[in-house]
């Protein structure tokens, strides 16, 4: 595994390598304006309201008048105020004068700030810079956003488009600090976001009251979009208002639009051809190497002995092991070879909390508000207990309970999930020693093999590295494909065949590493027999009616497992009236759940704490790909909100899916060594197809060859090499280089004749007794163009002027002579 990691090593160096091998100029560009620096200085008062002063350092060449565009949206902004331009410079600033007219050459050193004639607001100012006269000028745009700022119950929301698509300057860099009204209590009460579409910015909150942004090498026509939600409180006097909560909206469509961004992420880079050949043969080198590994590493693999379950138990009607907590049960559930899944942590949560009341170290206590909600309040009994659980992720879940209850006795259910929507960046951690906890139980318990385990973490790291390196292959070689070299083709094809094949055969590897020992793999078999005697109970012919005390302990990991809703159902069929019948002293669980929606009051919460935890945690725009309702600004108009899938309709489909997945899988263990011969089949003949498609469409581009004398078909092309070589004969250091067009000659003739409609022909010959009749268009006969002497010309015309046997003669083969200089010549 070290020549692994050290091939990977020297890939990554590689695709540096190339990421950085270009940098755009502003020659690059083409364009008349280049901003060196765009910088937003962006204020939000307390009536949300935003002053804003862009600072413009830009090169003007052939310009007379600058501008700036807003979309005009009642929903998203009422007005924009105090328009003022000022030119910056070293002697002193100069104020431009304000004028109430539009004009498209505004007059130099003056401005306007109206509503344009497509219904926009505009800001236009003159500077002067025609006739090719080019200078780099600093200007400030200053203007006032009323009501640019949404108050909701939760958050106020700043979400605006400081530069849109509409915008036509290339920029260096773009800046801008943004400042609220007021400091917060914590940083991490300011959440921010931003989208891009060239997804090379960051963004981060830099004090108690800041938010800085910075985007490099923006090009035209692309986005800048702000989003940053902060406590309602700092916009007391704000007009706009919303009377429902913002932040899980917010972190749902955030959370999309940075897988999106990550996605994205995966297959962009840029491509220096210059040593695209070289990056290739070290890439197959090194994956030729590591095929050997994997090679190798299976011949290992086939030394581990396969193990199924002892027993086969449909159905299970006891807790598979007494001292098992509700993590180390999932775990086993879905053999969670990498560890605990993420979005199984808020249901581990609220079991565990359960299971906390059953060893009554907390209690649960619920009362009737005057509306006829239920509270649920939390109340600790025995703090000195926790040391004392054996189950590691037990203890840190009680720890982190304990920090919630900040001193008190007791806190309500609410006040639980705030603490934890308000702790993003505590919530990483703790699902990182719940995950570890785990399995650090498991393995002490002889659960989970360790060498296997080890194993299955080195296969993993391999895959990751087939699976970053096949799709780097993918985003080089697509331009290459697509330029249909096949001398790039073929050099890029090994490159993308090995690491997938690499990426087939450690994939099929990972499948065969169950991970759990024997003892592991027979206490799972139980617990799938648990949940389905759980998930089925009240359907089955001749069900032994189990004791309320045990679906007590029952309802903690169905809990866990996520079934606890359809548990609750079978119970009623059995128990009608269960709600009124159970003693909340002794069946604490049933009493709870029978009475409360207990069920799912920590899942969301976590998973939407997560989901901001990875925002805020990287100043990265890890929403890049962005958006979807960018308010009006910058030149562009506003970018709508996509729809979300609700997270808990995927969740609620996961155990759909797997049992759909679970014959593939079993299918894949079985076969796997047809499915390695298959694979490599299909690899080759994809990779023929490629070259054929390749070499044909090779066949069709143009090209110029040299003559040699024999290579231009006389059939084909009658004539022309005779003539060739009469020329040569008489002059021979002349080199000719013939031009294979693959332009059709009838239709170019047809092209390039006048079309009957038109208003112009493309080809005229003039108005001379010296051209024959049938030289004349037969569509405009004698009609004159241009400056009255000139015709349209005929097809016959245009055929003989585009024959090239016309021209090769000594005295005007001279017009197609290559001119560039020849040393010495």
């Amino acid at each position: 595994m070290k020549k692994i990691r050290k091939g990977i090593s020297i890939l990554v160096f590689f695709i540096l390598v190339i990421a950085t091998s270009y940098t755009p100029s502003e020659a690059a560009s083409g364009s008349s304006l280049f901003l060196k620096q765009l910088h937003f200085e962006v204020q939000i008062n307390e009536n949300g309201n935003m002053e804003v002063t862009e600072t413009w350092n830009i090169h003007i060449s052939r310009t007379n008048t600058l501008y700036k565009t807003f979309q005009t949206d009642a929903t998203k902004y009422s007005n924009i105020t105090n328009v003022k331009v000022v030119e910056v410079a070293e002697e002193g600033n100069q104020p431009f004068r304000q004028i109430n007219q539009l004009m498209y050459h505004v007059t130099k050193n003056c401005y306007y700030g109206m509503k344009n004639k497509e219904g926009n607001f505009e800001i236009a100012w003159g500077v002067g810079l025609d006739n090719n006269i080019f200078d780099v000028k600093t200007y400030q745009i200053s203007y006032t956003i009323e009501d640019a700022i949404a108050k909701y119950s939760d958050y106020a929301q700043l979400y605006w488009q400081f530069v849109g698509e509409d915008f036509e300057v290339n920029a260096n860099r773009v800046t801008g600090t943004i400042t609220l009204p007021n400091q917060v209590n914590r940083q991490e009460e300011i959440k921010v976001w931003g989208h891009t579409e060239g997804l090379n910015g960051e963004i981060y909150a830099t004090d108690l009251n800041k938010v800085k942004f910075e985007v490099n090498n923006f090009k035209a026509g692309k986005y800048i979009e702000i989003r940053t939600l902060f406590p309602t409180q700092m916009i007391p006097f704000s007009t706009r208002e919303e009377n429902h909560p913002i932040l899980n909206k917010v972190i749902k469509e955030e959370t999309k639009w940075a897988d999106k961004a990550n996605r994205k992420r995966e297959g962009k880079t840029s491509l220096n051809m210059a040593i695209v050949i070289p990056i290739i043969v070290v890439f197959v080198l090194i994956d030729i190497k590591l095929m050997v590994n994997v090679i190798k590493n299976e011949e290992r693999l086939k030394r581990i002995k396969k193990r199924n379950p002892s027993e086969n138990n449909i159905y299970y009607r006891e807790i598979p092991r007494e001292d098992s907590t509700p993590a180390q049960a999932v775990y086993l559930l879905k053999n969670a070879k990498a560890g605990l899944p993420t979005g199984e942590i808020g249901k581990i949560f609220s079991a565990t909390l359960l299971d906390l009341s059953l060893k009554k170290i907390i209690d649960f206590q619920v009362s009737k508000e005057k509306r006829g909600k239920e509270t649920i309040t939390i109340r600790l009994l025995d703090q000195a207990a926790i040391q004392l659980l054996e189950g590691k992720e037990e203890r840190v879940i009680a720890s982190f309970l304990i920090r919630a209850f900040r001193s008190k006795s007791e806190i309500t259910v609410k006040d639980l999930q705030r603490y934890i929507q308000n702790s993003a960046s505590t919530i990483m951690p703790l699902q990182e020693k719940i995950k570890d906890g785990c399995k650090e139980d498991l393995e002490r318990k002889k659960l989970i093999n360790e060498e296997e385990e080890k194993i299955y973490q080195k296969i993993t790291k391999a895959q990751s590295a087939y699976l970053l390196a096949f799709f780097s292959g993918l985003v080089f070689g697509i331009p290459m494909i697509q330029s249909t070299n096949i001398y790039m083709i073929i050099g890029i094809l090994p490159f993308i065949v090995f690491n997938l094949i690499n990426l087939v055969m450690v994939s099929i590897s990972k499948l065969r590493i169950s991970v759990l020992t024997q003892e592991g793999i027979n206490e799972a078999e139980k617990w799938k027999g648990l949940k389905k005697y759980m998930e089925e109970f009240s359907l089955l012919e001749k069900r032994e009616v189990p004791e309320m005390a045990i679906w007590e302990r029952f309802l903690v990991y169905a809990t866990a497992f996520g079934i606890a809703d359809k548990v609750l159902k079978q119970l009623k069929i059995v128990y009608p009236n269960i709600e009124n019948t159970v003693d909340r002293d002794t069946y604490r669980c049933m009493h709870l759940m029978t009475n409360t929606n207990f069920t799912r009051s920590f899942s969301n919460p976590i998973r939407n704490s997560l989901a901001a935890s990875n925002s805020t945690m990287s100043s990265t725009y890890s929403s890049g790909i962005g958006g979807g309702g960018g308010f009006s600004g910058g030149g562009g108009g506003g970018r709508w909100s996509e729809v979300v899938e609700e997270a808990d309709s995927l969740l609620a489909n996961y155990d759909r899916k797997e049992k759909r997945m679970k014959p593939i899988l079993e299918f894949i263990r079985n076969n796997s060594q047809k499915i390695k011969i298959i694979t490599v089949a299909i690899v080759i003949m994809i990779i023929l197809t490629i070259i054929i498609i390749a070499m044909i469409e090779d066949s069709k581009k143009q090209k110029y060859v040299v003559y040699n004398g024999q290579n231009i078909k006389e059939s084909k092309y009658p004539g022309i090499q005779e003539r060739i070589d009469e020329l040569k004969e008489k002059h021979p250091n002349w080199k000719f280089t013939l031009f294979y067009t693959k332009l059709d000659w009838e239709e170019v003739i047809e092209k390039e004749g006048h079309q009957e409609g038109t208003r112009y022909p493309l080809n005229l010959i003039p108005d001379s007794s010296r051209y024959p009749e049938d030289w004349k268009c037969e569509i405009d006969k004698d009609k004159t163009f241009d400056n009255g002497t000139w015709l349209c010309a005929s097809d016959k015309a245009i055929q003989y002027q585009m024959d090239p046997r016309n021209i090769l003669k000594e005295d005007e083969i001279f017009q197609f002579a290559e001119l560039k200089y020849v040393e010495n010549a």
